[in-house]
């Protein structure tokens, strides 16, 4: 018998993944980079994540949503992942989510970035 590794047999659905990956990677990291102690970062990602993925249909179905939550939480990132990863396992393709996907990763990303170079200056008492 022939072991054939899962992701072989998902085509490209393990590139969606690590796009939805990347993305919530990118989002804990702004999230304690925002944060001011461990703690802190904890309750915040607690908070965001659940509420987040509860408005974008991770955890109760979005159609019970009216249409303006339906509208926005496409746009939102557990939205996309949630968009891009159905597509990907049940459809085959994701479409253009999976670009969205990483424009969203790339920007929170640089946005972390930012956060973090202000945090460093004004620690050190500079003003810009």
């Amino acid at each position: 018998i022939l072991c054939v590794p899962t992701f072989y047999l998902l085509g490209g659905s393990v590139r969606y993944l690590i796009f939805g990956v990347l993305c919530v990677a990118a989002f804990s990291y702004l999230i304690y980079s925002i944060a001011s102690d461990l703690i802190s970062g904890v309750m915040l990602q607690l908070t965001l994540s659940l509420g987040l993925c509860f408005v974008c249909g991770c955890m109760y179905p979005v159609h019970f949503f009216p249409a303006s939550i339906q509208n926005l939480s496409a746009w939102l990132p557990a939205g996309l992942v949630r968009t891009c990863m159905t597509g990907a396992f049940f459809y085959g393709s994701a479409g253009n989510s999976g670009w969205i996907l990483l424009t969203y990763s790339a920007g929170i990303f640089l946005l972390t970035l930012l956060v973090r170079k202000l945090r460093m200056v004004y620690a050190k008492g500079v003003r810009l």
